[in-house]
């Protein structure tokens, strides 16, 4: 979980960008459609945690529950795309703090499945 007293919204938002931008760049036509696939799903990521602000577990709940395969889709993205920035070399605080909220987005996506798994 995210030690909230340590990370920040804005430090999350930030080190997720720069995942972004260390794993895929700046020519974004010469990405694979899967590269800009998972691209576009984190730069959306980006955008939730930034204007819905979902690190409260109630509104990242919340969204699980309305679309758990967004969520799936954020936590695959972001899996990728951190492994992507460390091989280009992305500077570890922000890296850490990505990873950190990777592990959150996969313990929330657990929970969702755990709970719609029950209701089968």
């Amino acid at each position: 979980m995210l030690d909230r007293s340590q990370i920040d919204q804005e430090q999350v938002v930030k080190a997720l960008d720069l995942v972004n931008q260390f794993a895929y760049g700046h020519r974004h036509a010469m990405l694979l459609p899967s590269e800009r696939h998972d691209r576009l799903t984190l730069y959306k990521l980006v955008n939730l945690v930034r204007f819905l602000d979902l690190l409260p577990d109630v509104a990242v709940y919340e969204v699980g529950y309305r679309c758990p395969e967004q969520l799936c889709s954020y936590h695959q993205s972001l899996k990728v795309s951190i492994q992507r920035a460390y091989r280009r070399g992305i500077d570890r605080a922000s890296l850490r703090i990505a990873e950190q909220a990777h592990e959150r987005l996969w313990q929330v996506q657990q929970a969702v499945t755990h709970f719609y798994d029950g209701l089968s």
